[in-house]
């Protein structure tokens, strides 16, 4: 954990170069500076159409005209899933507190506080709203659902399907962005040749499986009643990483068909001593790294109306 701005951000422990990368990025945009294939979750996805129609937000984030549930960012991150039963000594994990090892993750936090650790509505410390295609909130209880509002960021998110369509689990996209002022030097790899994703055709660009034609596919259709998605950052992707799990790392009762591997974030490599390649999650164990731009999965996000 770090803190700025009196906010608490978290970081996760890597070896070597990738804490280094990972924790300056972290903190620059934390304090407003820039900077394998596994089991799949259970449950099921609203694959219905959306409404691609605009809204006018209202005081609790849900428009008041069409009630389409809108983004509401906090500047916050999620605590990280690790509870009181899991600090640390110098052999093994241990209940906390633990003599000379104090303030330790599991001490402090939502995951701490039993009034926001609770499952209620998400593991833990999370808390989630489910979102149906066409942007209506949904009950805790709901069997079907297309995106997910994270009530701690205010952020909300695509939620992957299992129909062969659009938003399929199993489609994969190499990392390209045109940008110069957002790709870091990096445009990556445009895959025309690559039929890894949903509606690819060789002769078609809009179709090609690459991050770039993937969100721009999104947003003509819309989803969840918007057309503003976008790549997530690093630091947006890491915060639905629930390291109390592994084998996929997240909330799978709110993101189902989540795949135990690599997914992209839309921040590419501007550490100069790294790799070349572009940042990604691999939610098997969480971890980040920065990898070369072969086909990996995507999960969007949105943060403003």
């Amino acid at each position: 954990m770090v803190v700025c701005n009196g906010l608490l951000y978290r970081t996760v422990r890597q070896s070597n170069l990738k804490v280094l990368c990972l924790s300056v990025f972290l903190l620059l945009s934390a304090c407003g500076g820039s900077a394998g294939t596994g089991s799949a979750g259970t449950g099921s996805a609203d694959t219905g159409s959306a409404d691609t129609g605009s809204a006018d937000t209202g005081s609790a984030g849900i428009s008041e005209v069409s009630g389409v549930v809108q983004p509401t960012p906090t500047g916050r991150l999620n605590d990280t899933g690790i509870t009181t039963d899991q600090c640390g000594n110098n052999s093994a994990n241990a209940a906390c507190p633990q003599p000379g090892f104090p303030q330790q993750d599991g001490e402090i936090g939502r995951d701490a506080n039993q009034a926001t650790n609770n499952d209620a509505d998400g593991h833990r410390g999370f808390s989630f709203t489910k979102i149906s295609s066409t942007g209506a909130e949904l009950p805790a209880d709901a069997a079907a659902w297309s995106c997910v509002k994270d009530n701690v960021t205010g952020l909300i998110w695509e939620v992957k399907t299992n129909d062969g369509g659009l938003h399929d689990k199993d489609d994969r996209y190499s990392w390209y962005g045109t940008d110069a002022a957002t790709n870091g030097g990096i445009g990556g790899y445009k895959n025309d040749d690559g039929n890894t994703c949903y509606g690819h055709n060789v002769t078609d660009s809009a179709t090609y499986c690459n991050t770039g034609a993937y969100v721009n596919r999104v947003n003509r259709a819309g989803w969840c009643g918007a057309k503003d998605w976008r790549m997530p950052t690093l630091g947006e992707l890491q915060s639905i990483v629930d390291l109390s799990r592994y084998d996929p790392t997240i909330d799978t009762t709110y993101f189902p068909n989540t795949v135990s591997s690599w997914y992209w974030s839309g921040t590419p490599s501007f550490c100069p001593v790294c790799l070349v390649g572009e940042w990604a999650i691999n939610f098997y164990y969480g971890n980040d790294s920065i990898v070369s731009s072969v086909d990996n999965r995507v999960r969007l996000v949105r943060s403003a109306q």
